[in-house]
């Protein structure tokens, strides 16, 4: 059994959302920490798995003295929940980092920067005099900072020891983090912990036996029958309606389509249920023609089974669509 051990190194930051003053925004590698400088640890906390510390660089023992002048320092821990990692899109080894929110104080010192890094490298540094606290939401990072998900591995921690007949749950890539707060008087805050991510499993394609999803020559009675697709209309067609063993949860079908009976040239267009449309053509046909072609049809991102078709003619045509396989 191989236990959870990778780790990927990937940076960005994050802003503060207070309004600051004399900001200057640098596009440098540096995480705020002087290289070399001497660290004197003030106080140190652990908040579940979340390693937390407040310090000092370059000090002096007597500057250090001076600066806390025997009480607790003024800086805060950075509170947040912890980093979570979400994969939006199973069909892609696209994870996503981020943190529900990060907050620190100061008072009466003023904030003047904050980062946030993944492992080793930070690619942008905002610094500036920032008001007396820092409070940064994770919806003001959108889906938060991409990474690979990385292939399932075991997850040991899943399982008591010894395992017995325990299955160890799949992971990702497991991502170390940092996050970092400077104050006004050179005092430190900063964060340390471990992120882990979905798998990113990829498709296996199952083989079905051919099979007819829909066929609008049929009665107009039902969500994969007729009438005849309308020039220039787009259709909407639930294959999980069907009998033929497309699963929930596939997200795409291998597919024989067929025009029949097309009134005037043209071509159909297949893509999925939930977007707006495709530049590509499926089958192009000629009127009065019975015409066939092979192809992979992503289904709705939801999975909820469902494509459209859109007629490119200026004609009526007859649809028939076949299915012998998925992708899962």
């Amino acid at each position: 059994m191989q236990e959870r051990t990778r780790s990927r190194f990937l940076t960005t930051v994050i802003v503060a959302l207070s309004l600051p003053m004399l900001v200057a925004v640098a596009d440098d590698r540096s995480d705020g920490d002087a290289p070399g400088a001497s660290k004197t640890i003030l106080a140190t906390d652990l908040d579940g798995k979340i390693r937390r510390e407040i310090y000092v660089e370059g000090r002096s023992e007597r500057e250090v003295a001076s600066l806390v002048a025997g009480k607790a320092p003024l800086i805060g821990f950075i509170e947040s929940p912890g980093a979570s990692c979400s994969q939006p899109n199973p069909r892609k080894d696209d994870c996503y980092v981020n943190w529900t929110y990060l907050y620190v104080g100061a008072a009466p010192n003023y904030m003047i920067a904050m980062w946030a890094q993944l492992e080793t490298d930070v690619v942008l540094k905002v610094s500036g005099f920032f008001q007396t606290s820092m409070y940064v939401s994770g919806q003001s990072l959108g889906l938060g900072f991409r990474v690979p998900c990385g292939a399932p591995i075991d997850d040991a921690s899943s399982c008591p020891s010894p395992p017995g007949g325990c299955v160890p749950l799949k992971v990702g890539n497991s991502y170390g983090y940092t996050v970092k707060a400077l104050d006004s008087a050179g005092l430190r805050s900063a964060n340390y912990g471990t992120v882990t991510c979905p798998a990113f499993v990829g498709a296996g394609y199952y083989t079905l036996p051919p099979c007819r999803v829909l066929d609008t020559r049929g009665a107009p009675s039902g969500p994969l029958a007729g009438p005849a697709l309308q020039p220039g209309e787009t259709r909407s067609f639930d294959l999980s309606a069907s009998t033929c063993g497309v699963p929930s949860g596939a997200w795409a079908v291998s597919i024989n389509a067929t025009v029949t009976a097309p009134v005037a040239a043209g071509s159909l267009t297949l893509y999925p249920g939930d977007e707006a449309g495709a530049l590509t053509s499926t089958i192009n046909f000629t009127p009065g023609r019975t015409l066939a072609n092979n192809a992979v049809v992503a289904l709705a991102s939801d999975f909820s089974g469902s494509i459209r078709v859109k007629n490119n003619s200026a004609g009526t045509v007859h649809f028939i669509l076949d299915v012998n396989g998925y992708f899962k």
